[in-house]
């Protein structure tokens, strides 16, 4: 998700879709994916706990 996805989503302005996914990712929901500072993506933290659960690579 994007800010400008959650725009769309939830009808909001972008301050509220930022302060929204803010929250979210205060709150440990979505986690930040990119490493940018600007067009960032966020992504809902227990699905992807999910899909990598018995995806790690075996280092040795």
């Amino acid at each position: 998700m994007s800010v400008a996805s959650g725009i769309k989503l939830i009808g909001v302005s972008k301050p509220t879709a930022i302060r929204a996914i803010e929250a979210l990712t205060e709150a440990n929901i979505l986690v930040e994916t990119t490493g940018k500072k600007r067009d960032r993506s966020f992504a809902y933290r227990a699905y992807l706990e999910c899909l990598q659960t018995g995806t790690v690579l075996d280092s040795g």
